[in-house]
């Protein structure tokens, strides 16, 4: 019984293989050598596993157990003259069996050593001035390169920037940043209200203007 369940112990066997075959769908009005037939495909499905100990013939058990349901449950969605909403529950679990399945295999696969280890590669981003990224490695230089080989550069650009002096002042833009403040060391007074009541200003604070030349 070893090659069905990974076990020599022949109580631990028998079990296994009595339980295997009582989840299959056997009805009474089943007839004998149709009823032979689905232990005897019982029997080859658990040694397709080749279970190496009690474990894994376990695991293998429940795959077989949720197969043979997954199909009977697809077998009965098949009926005819049944109401859609029972043929759609029939069809859901039977997914949900499968995938249970597959759940099993897996487990199985990862007990033996054989999963597929999950790889994550993690890249250096540097965000360059003017809103551009390089992914990967940064080397310096136009003739450098990267791990003996050419140089593996990928740049996303961003949407264009304005010119900050210009930004601050265009007209489409709006208000963006507070006005520059002017070079010119000469600058306009500007009025208050204590000054408007004080009366002119004097001479040396108005401003000079030139006369028009006709």
């Amino acid at each position: 019984m070893k090659q069905f369940t990974g076990s020599s112990d022949d109580i631990f066997a028998m079990s296994l293989i009595r339980r295997t075959v009582e989840t299959l769908w056997r009805p009474e009005t089943m007839d004998a050598d149709r009823r032979g037939q689905e232990m005897s495909a019982a029997f080859v499905a658990l040694a397709a596993f080749k279970p190496q100990d009690e474990v894994e013939g376990m695991l293998a058990a429940q795959a077989v157990a949720l197969h043979a349901a997954a199909m009977e449950l697809a077998r009965r969605a098949m009926i005819s003259d049944q109401p859609h909403a029972v043929a759609q529950d029939y069809r859901n679990t039977m997914v949900k069996l499968s995938r249970g399945m597959i759940e099993v295999i897996d487990a199985l696969d990862r007990k033996r050593g054989k999963s597929r280890p999950q790889i994550v590669r993690v890249e250096r981003v540097t965000v360059q001035p003017g809103g551009q990224a390089i992914v990967g490695n940064v080397t310096s230089g136009a003739g450098a390169a990267v791990g003996g080989g050419g140089r593996h550069e990928t740049e996303i650009e961003d949407e264009p920037h304005a010119p900050r002096a210009r930004l601050a002042h265009d007209s489409a833009a709006g208000a963006v940043l507070p006005s520059l403040r002017s070079q010119d060391a000469e600058r306009e007074p500007v009025l208050g209200a204590s000054d408007a009541r004080q009366g002119p200003l004097p001479a040396a604070r108005r401003k000079k203007h030139r006369p028009a030349h006709r």
